[in-house]
């Protein structure tokens, strides 16, 4: 039983540390947003003065909010600007889900399971939805030299499997678009083991190598996401403090159906001075941090 009491207590005592951490960010969001008024009208001149690593790099000139010019009188209105927009285009997805082992069986099995959905937007209604799951044995788990009752390793075959299905799509369609739950830099898999981090690796060099070849583009989703990037790019700008705000933090107060331009993903998930960010593991396109894909918060 949750005893709430004494986590009442323990607030209290701890009352000032969060106060003076919501003050400093509180703060610190206020210096952050005054600066980037200075970014209303983009300059990519100002990459040059950006490191290695720098979290973000300028992409897009022009404005840095760029507008949402339409303004919908009901649900009905947009429903159908949806459909004009996506009519005839061909759009693919994959999702996955996972059951762990578990101990109470003794015996370390897991399953995954990924769904892909292809859909072109036309009145033929050519759409398809095919699902395919399969077993993670015991030895398995041994050969990957993991713990076979955590969620780890399974999570990094369910995220492999999901991108094999998204190769296989991009293979069998053409002017695709391919859509991937989640983020395409992997910034969590660098406190993670060298076995599974590179099943990782392995099956995002595998998608994007995919995409280039049938020049179907992959596109990243996160609904929820809180790096650190845009501020970690202005802290080299404007010489600001370094600040553990958010992007998202950031640009909160100012957008609402908009989107921020289009930034380089720079990201600096480095732990440690001698250690690699998760981009340095994409190979030959995307030297020390840097990848083609691009970032916009909306």
């Amino acid at each position: 039983m949750l005893d709430l009491k004494n986590i009442s207590l323990q607030f209290d005592s701890k009352l000032e540390a969060i106060k003076s951490y919501d003050a400093e960010r509180s703060e610190l969001a206020k210096e952050y947003r005054e600066e980037l008024g200075k970014l209303n009208i983009i300059d990519l001149k100002m990459n040059e003065a950006l490191p290695s690593y720098s979290g973000a790099k300028l992409l897009e000139p022009g404005k840095l909010i760029q507008p949402f010019r339409f303004n919908w009188k009901n649900r009905h209105e947009a429903l159908e600007w949806i459909d004009s927009v996506l009519s005839g285009v061909a759009v693919g997805a994959v999702d996955g889900s996972q059951i762990y082992s578990d101990k109470n069986y003794e015996i370390p099995l897991a399953v995954i399971q990924t769904s892909r959905i292809f859909n072109r937007h036309t009145n033929d209604s050519d759409y398809r939805q095919e699902t395919e799951a399969s077993i993670i044995t015991p030895d398995e788990f041994e050969a990957a030299s993991v713990y076979s009752f955590g969620s780890e390793y399974v999570d990094a075959r369910r995220f492999a499997a999901e991108c094999d299905s998204m190769v296989q799509l991009m293979k069998e369609h053409e002017k695709l678009y391919v859509l991937l739950d989640g983020a395409l830099t992997l910034s969590h898999i660098n406190v993670l083991n060298t076995n599974i981090r590179e099943i990782y690796i392995k099956a995002i060099i595998g998608l994007l190598e995919a995409s280039e070849s049938t020049k179907n583009p992959v596109i990243g989703y996160i609904d929820t996401t809180m790096p650190r990037d845009v501020t970690l790019m202005m802290h080299h700008i404007f010489k600001l403090k370094k600040s553990k705000l958010s992007d998202t933090h950031l640009f909160s107060n100012i957008l609402w159906g908009e989107r921020t331009a289009a930034f380089l993903c720079d990201r600096d998930d480095r732990r440690g001075g001698d250690s690699r960010a998760v981009l340095d593991y994409y190979g030959r396109n995307f030297p020390h941090g840097r990848t083609r894909q691009v970032r916009s918060i909306r």
